[in-house]
């Protein structure tokens, strides 16, 4: 009988932390969804070629080409 009861209260434990697994499991998801709205795997949000991009936007000293060198101002 004793066996029994060990063998409930494993189970008991196993299913208590499969519970917790899933919430966890969620609680990523709504982290992952609030991270990246366009989804994983979707295309990703750019901005606009003109939009503004910080208190240098438009000055040619803040201005950084593909290379990583400083533009010409």
């Amino acid at each position: 009988m004793a066996v029994l009861f060990e063998l409930r209260k494993d189970l008991e434990t196993a299913a208590d932390m499969v519970n917790q697994i899933e919430a966890i499991r969620s609680q990523l998801a709504s982290i992952t969804a609030l991270l990246d709205p366009a989804g994983a795997g979707g295309p990703t949000r750019t901005s606009e070629p003109g939009a503004d991009r910080g208190p240098r936007a438009g000055s040619p000293r803040g201005v950084v080409d593909a290379t990583g060198s400083p533009g010409r101002g």
